[in-house]
């Protein structure tokens, strides 16, 4: 019987660190659950909190920001993925202005257990 949370993995802590090269840095850390669509493809929805530094990139409005993300991954046989990520961050209006930014990011998961 197929059920909406059969493909659902459990929710597992995520950190991260997006730079570019104005010197915007911003790194978070929160939850993440991968939900497998097919044997191959995978989806992971992501939030967390986390602090940026504006060096002379864009102005965010403060340090505090939140983190919202969605990868669509193909999953290869060594537990590697390799996905397309929409991201945003935005503090929500916790700061006076809140302008936000989104990204799209190619991205490269080497899986845990092919490290050791």
């Amino acid at each position: 019987e197929d059920s909406l949370w059969q493909g659902f993995d459990g929710i597992a802590p995520v950190v991260g660190l997006i730079a570019n090269a104005d010197g915007g840095v911003f790194g978070y850390g929160g939850v993440q659950t991968d939900i497998a669509m097919t044997e191959r493809w995978i989806v992971t929805p992501a939030a967390g909190l986390g602090g940026y530094h504006e060096g002379g990139s864009s102005d965010l409005g403060g340090v505090f920001q939140f983190h919202l993300g969605l990868t669509l991954a193909y999953g290869f046989e060594n537990d590697d993925r390799l996905g397309l990520t929409w991201a945003h961050i935005s503090n929500g209006g916790v700061h006076d202005a809140n302008p936000a930014a989104n990204s799209v990011l190619l991205t490269y998961r080497v899986g845990f257990d092919s490290l050791f």
